[in-house]
């Protein structure tokens, strides 16, 4: 690892793995070639079939050799990789240094994207003494002074429990994905990024942006050990979608929302499954989990908009239809009936 320059100890990175190995290890690599030390890093795989978790530890040990050139690669970028690894298998069995910044837990099954985090975060909260948890997709990369940024944020403001990053797309980095979170509307169900899609850099008041801030968008989201002992834990029921609106609905105001608005990370956006935030580019699974998440969550904390929401997920299925996109209206249907 390159000489540190920032004490970063405070903070541990939870990282959820589903069949992206190549993703998840260039995001591992950008990780450790931060200008920062002393992080722990805890990867929660779910049960991936495509052997992401013997290529990543493969990667480690240095028998497999990959290059990427990302955008995260500017300003004195050295591309580097932790040493060792602690490797906790399904069974609890344990490999490796158990000293090790990097952690990779098989959970064992596909808990999703609230299940497989929450995983890690208990892992952080029992066995680590960390202040500050920032779950990171694997999809996303980070330049080398992300990490810094962050825990300076986080440490200016002890009462924030939510924060995020200036989120740039990977293969349109010029382009905002957001601005650390998103604005929610209960009659439609729907969000949107703020700023999303303004071209960067952007011009904004980081206070005008923390107070417009209904949730932080759950690519980039930072919290801490006090927000997850007032608050709890990912709401695991959802499987994917809406789990970041959950929490940041039962919060209820106890923490404050920030942006880390020196902070920014770069978001390939859900190649995966298809969690496109594009409708015409969402896969089937991604729209069955967005219409039933969006459905049991406005039943369970707005149930007065149900109605209007439920109507407008209707004509969503009409709209799939009329686009002849018959597995997206399946989907949309199972969910509209509750299958």
């Amino acid at each position: 690892m390159n000489d540190a320059l920032f004490d970063a100890s405070a903070l541990a990175i939870v990282i959820v793995n589903y069949n992206s190995w190549e993703d998840l290890i260039e995001c591992i690599e950008s990780i450790y070639s931060s200008k920062s030390s002393g992080y722990k890093v805890i990867v929660c795989d779910n049960a991936s079939h495509d052997g992401s978790v013997e290529k990543l530890l493969e990667w480690v040990d240095g028998k497999l050799d990959l290059e990427f050139n990302g955008p995260q690669k500017y300003d004195g970028y050295v591309s580097q990789k932790p040493d060792s690894y602690l490797h906790i298998e399904a069974n609890g069995q344990e490999n490796g240094d158990e000293n090790a910044s990097l952690v990779v837990i098989e959970t064992g099954a596909n808990l999703g994207f609230a299940g497989g985090n929450n995983v890690g975060l208990r892992y952080g909260l029992d066995k680590l003494d960390v202040e500050y948890f920032w779950l990171l997709n694997a999809d996303t990369t980070i330049p080398n002074d992300a990490i810094e940024q962050l825990t300076v944020r986080m440490r200016e403001e002890p009462e924030l429990g939510l924060c995020g990053t200036i989120i740039r797309f990977y293969h349109a980095p010029s382009t905002l994905q957001a601005l650390g979170g998103a604005t929610y509307n209960k009659w439609s169900g729907n969000s949107r990024g703020i700023a999303s899609h303004y071209q960067y850099p952007h011009t904004f008041d980081r206070k005008d942006v923390e107070q417009k801030t209904d949730f932080i968008v759950g690519a980039s989201l930072c919290t801490t050990r006090g927000f997850l002992n007032s608050v709890g834990l990912m709401e695991e029921s959802y499987f994917l979608y809406y789990e970041e609106i959950d929490w940041s609905t039962r919060n209820r105001d106890r923490f404050r929302h920030g942006l880390a608005d020196k902070a920014e990370i770069f978001h390939k956006e859900g190649g995966a499954i298809g969690t496109s935030s594009i409708p015409g580019q969402r896969g089937s699974v991604s729209e069955y989990y967005l219409v039933s998440s969006k459905l049991a969550f406005t039943w369970r904390f707005f149930p007065e908009a149900f109605v209007s929401v439920y109507g407008i997920s209707m004509v969503m299925l009409v709209k799939r239809l009329l686009q002849r996109r018959w597995k997206n209206a399946k989907a949309v249907f199972r969910a509209l009936t509750f299958q």
